[in-house]
Order: structure tokens, then C-alpha cells, then sequence
């Protein structure tokens, strides 16, 4: 009986769902006796506009220096900090090029304070956190994350890594030999060689433009690596962006015993090199015995990521190439034409540095000249024509409902927060970038792409094998030629 019953009550729950089910399925009848479904077409559903919402920030500098920035979040007992300071490759004489990249890995792997570099792991491991060092163009820094419970201990070990380095020597050949391997690699893969050949030829008076190579590599010293920890690792040098399951007064006191005791320094950053944009179109060819040939174009460009133009230029470069299946590059070379898989633009604004603007795409060399000739002509036509009404409205759209996701989590929030901070630049910048898409018009666009899209600037470098190209690419222009095996 007791099972007749059950069966019997899931036979009227089943049938009472479907009435429902069918009841909201049902049509009514409006007022003008046409029948109408309940469901709405989500084309016309309206939404209130976009808004960046930070959560509550908080912002102290301690007693010798170090600025920080602390969002609270207990939704899990962790704690992450992201640590940044002034100090990276840009300063750097060519000559010691590499030096950044050496010592952000011994940095860590070296031992500090009482504990080797083994120990540091061992310590670390056994507490599923981790500390890692970094270094690029104009900063170097590092990243915790750890348990709450373990915070104390694994911030004592980023204290001693930031104010008692040990650079073991045996580290330091250790790494030497590793990015020695490195550069001995670079040429077997396209990607590598295109990134160094265009970064050489965009900033050729530049250290921007200089590559670490076997020669400076192994006339980096340890000395080379304490000097530079001496002249930059100084607490009133630190910024600090802290999120996790901590109070500011926990926060506080942790800092206070881990870096109470080191002294202020003496501290002078150097100016940062200027660098004067070309203003002439050039073509390289960088000879490499391939099926495929790995297209590069660009240019340096005068914006700056604190002008307003700099989102129209977003738009703009979004339409480009940068918009995915619906940018005008990929339907023009891979849909249209079936030339390449992925084709990409990208256009970043600059920070005390030009900004740079770069398209690029892989196809077969046989058709190497076509690529090349239609990348120029959408960019030529993106500078005199713009872009459509119905264009701009989908690339603001789109931009605007995928930058909500930078505000989603207080890590992502605290690590452009930093960068803020570090570039001198209010909290408003944050915000205001959604304000600014928004506000933006389509003549704003399509002034930006006259003023900073100049197709008589361009950089274009092909890494290839000319034998196989359909046409010569001096179509476009003198061709320096830079023939890998004979340079090696």
C-alpha cells in the first residue's frame, strides 16, 4: 500500500507541473482580441546602463614608505598580495640587456634571509602558497597567495626575498644556462622570431629595441644583481594591493612585523628614454626556410592612455581587427578569402612611452603578397572611410558589456588598482572607462581613425621564405632583408 500511495502522489505532483507548465505556455487575449504569447522577444527587453562598482577600497602607507591598497573579501579564508616597484629593463644599458629577467628569477629561486632556495620551496609547498618574482619594461615585483591561517609566516618569506636576497651563485648559472637555451631556441619558432625582429626594427635607437642575447647573458654578474636590488628595493619603492580574509588592523600589524624594520632608502628613478616614432612606411624581410610566412605590421603612435581619444581608438581597433569573427580583418582574410586561420589587431596607448598599434596574421607562403596587400588596404580604408553606424553600435555594445567583467572580483580590482597607483593615475580612471564608451560618438571614431591610423607609417615585416612568395613584397616598398642563416 505504502508504494501504491508514493506512486500515486508522483502521478498528481507530475500532472499538476504540466498544467502548470501548459497554463504559462497558454496564449490570452489582448484588448485588441489578437492572440499574444507571454514570452517577450529579449530584442526588446530594455536594461538600465552599465555601471563600473568598485567595493569598498581602503588606502594607508606605513611608517617607512610602502603604499597599500586593501579590499577586504571574506568569502574565502585566503589572501592574495600583488607587490610592485619601480625599477625594470627600460633603465638598463644595452650591453647588461637581459639583466631584468636574471634577477627576477633569482630573485626567488636564490634563497633568502636563513633559508635556501630549496628551503623557501619546501617552506612554501607544504603550505600550498606560493610567492612569485617578476620583472619587465618598467617595474619588477612579485605575488602572493596563501591560506589565511598561513599569512604571517608566508609574508615573513616575501619580507626576506624583498630586504635579504641571496643570489646563490649556483642559481644564478642555473638560470643563465636556462634562458642561454632560450635564445639558442628562438629562431626554431616563427612567433619568437617576429616578436624580437619587430621590437628591433619599431625602436631601433631604443634599448626597447635591444635583445638579450648569449653575449650579454653571460656578462651578467651577481654583482650586476645586487646593484640593482640595492638601487631599487627600498620600502618607500613598494606598492602593495591586498585582498583576502583579513581586518586593515590584522593587514597592518603583519606589515609592520614583516617590514617595521627596513629602513627608508635613498631612492632616484631614472628618466625613461625618449623614443622618437618613425614617420616613414618600411618593409623587412626576415629569410626563414618555412611553408608559412608570419605577418607583422605596425606603427608607434604619439597616444597616450590618459587622452580621451584613447576609446575611440578602442572602438576603432575593435572593428579592425580586434572584434573576432566580426572584425573586418578576419571576414576579409579568413572568411572571404581563406588566407589564415586567425588574424588579430591591436592598439595600446602609451604609458611615458609611445603607444604602438599591430596587426598580424600566418598564411601559406604562397600567398604571403595577398595577405599582406589586404591587410593594407582595410587599414587604408579603416583611415579614410571609418567605420558604419551599425558597426560602431555593436563594437561599444560589445566593449562595454565585456569590460563589466574587469570589476567582477576583488583580485582583478586590486591589480589594476596598483597599476593605477604606480602610473599616478586617480581610482576615477577605473570607473570612468565605461563612462567614457558610453558617452563616446561615431564622428569621435572616425576622426581617431584619420588622426592616428596613418597608412603611409607602417612597419611591415614578413618572416618567410621568399622563394614561395606569389609576388615580391617590394610591391610594398625597399625590402631590407634579414637572412637568419647567415647570420647565424
Amino acid at each position: 500500500m505504502v508504494g501504491r500511495r508514493l506512486n500515486l502522489s508522483s502521478i498528481i505532483l507530475t500532472m499538476t507541473l504540466f498544467m502548470l507548465m501548459g497554463c504559462q505556455m497558454l496564449p490570452h487575449h489582448s484588448g485588441n482580441g489578437k492572440e499574444s504569447m507571454k514570452r517577450k522577444d529579449p530584442r526588446e527587453m530594455t536594461f538600465p546602463p552599465v555601471e563600473a562598482i568598485l567595493p569598498e577600497i581602503q588606502e594607508f602607507t606605513t611608517s617607512n614608505g610602502i603604499q597599500v591598497i586593501f579590499i577586504e573579501n571574506h568569502e574565502l579564508p585566503l589572501v592574495e598580495v600583488q607587490a610592485q616597484l619601480a625599477g625594470g629593463g627600460v633603465y638598463i644599458s644595452p650591453e647588461k640587456a637581459g639583466l631584468v629577467n636574471l634577477f627576477s628569477d633569482v630573485l626567488r629561486t636564490g634563497g633568502a634571509g636563513a633559508r635556501s632556495g630549496d628551503e623557501v620551496n619546501d617552506y612554501l609547498e607544504s603550505r600550498a602558497a606560493s610567492i612569485e618574482t617578476w620583472g619587465g619594461r618598467m617595474a619588477t615585483g612579485a605575488g602572493l597567495s596563501c591560506l589565511k591561517e598561513d599569512f604571517t609566516g608566508v609574508l615573513n618569506v616575501m619580507g626576506d626575498i624583498f630586504m635579504a636576497p641571496k643570489f646563490a651563485p649556483d642559481q644564478l648559472e642555473l638560470h643563465r644556462n636556462l634562458r642561454l637555451e632560450q635564445v639558442r631556441r628562438e629562431n626554431d619558432n616563427p612567433h619568437s622570431i617576429v616578436n624580437r625582429e619587430f621590437s628591433q626594427a619599431l625602436y631601433p635607437k631604443s634599448i626597447l629595441g635591444v635583445h638579450a642575447d648569449e653575449v650579454s647573458y653571460r656578462g651578467i654578474t651577481r654583482d650586476d644583481l645586487l646593484n640593482f636590488w640595492r638601487r631599487y628595493y627600498h620600502p618607500n619603492n613598494v606598492i602593495l594591493a591586498v585582498t583576502g580574509d583579513l581586518s586593515r588592523q590584522e593587514l597592518e600589524t603583519a606589515l609592520s612585523q614583516t617590514f617595521g624594520n627596513w629602513p627608508e632608502g635613498d631612492l632616484s628613478i631614472p628618466d625613461v628614454p625618449e623614443i622618437e616614432p618613425t614617420t616613414t612606411s618600411r618593409v623587412v624581410l626576415v629569410k626563414k626556410d618555412l611553408v608559412q610566412s608570419n605577418i607583422r605590421i605596425g606603427m608607434l603612435s604619439p597616444l597616450q592612455d590618459t587622452h580621451p581619444d584613447r576609446f575611440a581608438v578602442s572602438v576603432m581597433n575593435y572593428v579592425l581587427g580586434a572584434g573576432g569573427f566580426k572584425s573586418r580583418l578576419t571576414e576579409k582574410i579568413r572568411s572571404d578569402e581563406g588566407l589564415a586561420y586567425s588574424v588579430w589587431s591591436n592598439f595600446s596607448p602609451g604609458w611615458q612611452l609611445p603607444g604602438v598599434f599591430q596587426a598580424g596574421t600566418e598564411t601559406k607562403g604562397e600567398t604571403t603578397h595577398r595577405a599582406v596587400e589586404l591587410l593594407l588596404q582595410e587599414i587604408t580604408r579603416m583611415h579614410e572611410t571609418g567605420i558604419t553606424q551599425a558597426e560602431f553600435d555593436r563594437a561599444k555594445a560589445s566593449i562595454v558589456n565585456r569590460d563589466v567583467f574587469k570589476y567582477d572580483d576583488p583580485n582583478k580590482i586590486a591589480r589594476q588598482l596598483l597599476n593605477l597607483k604606480f602610473e599616478g593615475k586617480p581610482q576615477s580612471y577605473l570607473t570612468d572607462a565605461v563612462k567614457g564608451f558610453q558617452s563616446l560618438s561615431l564622428e569621435e571614431v572616425n576622426a581617431a581613425a584619420k588622426k592616428y591610423l596613418p597608412p603611409d607609417q607602417i612597419l611591415i615585416m614578413v618572416v618567410g621564405n621568399p622563394d614561395l612568395f606569389e609576388k615580391p613584397i617590394d610591391d610594398f616598398g625597399d625590402v631590407t632583408v634579414i637572412d637568419l642563416e647567415q647570420d647565424a
